[in-house]
C-alpha cells in the first residue's frame, strides 16, 4: 500500500529543470497521473496553452501512461 499514491522511498529521485534542456528562469506547470479523460488532462493542457501563446518561458510537463496519450501528444 503506497499512502496518496506517494512512494516516499524514492523522494531521493529528482528531475530538475537542467534535465529538461530548460533555463533556471522557465517556470514549468506539472502533472502526474493516468491519461484517462477522468483526469482532464486536456483541460489543462488548453488552459496552459493560453500562456504557452502569452510567455515564451512556461513550459507544461506531463507524467504518466494511459489510452489518452496519443491525443495528448497530439
Amino acid at each position: 500500500v503506497i499512502p496518496n499514491g506517494v512512494a516516499t522511498q524514492v523522494h531521493h529521485l529528482k528531475c530538475q529543470k537542467k534535465d529538461l534542456g530548460l533555463s533556471d528562469d522557465t517556470f514549468v506547470i506539472g502533472a502526474v497521473g493516468r491519461f484517462v479523460k477522468l483526469k482532464r488532462f486536456d483541460m489543462l493542457l488548453h488552459v496552459v496553452d493560453q500562456y504557452i501563446l502569452q510567455y515564451s518561458h512556461v513550459y507544461i510537463v506531463f507524467v504518466g501512461v494511459g489510452p489518452e496519450e496519443l491525443a495528448l501528444r497530439n
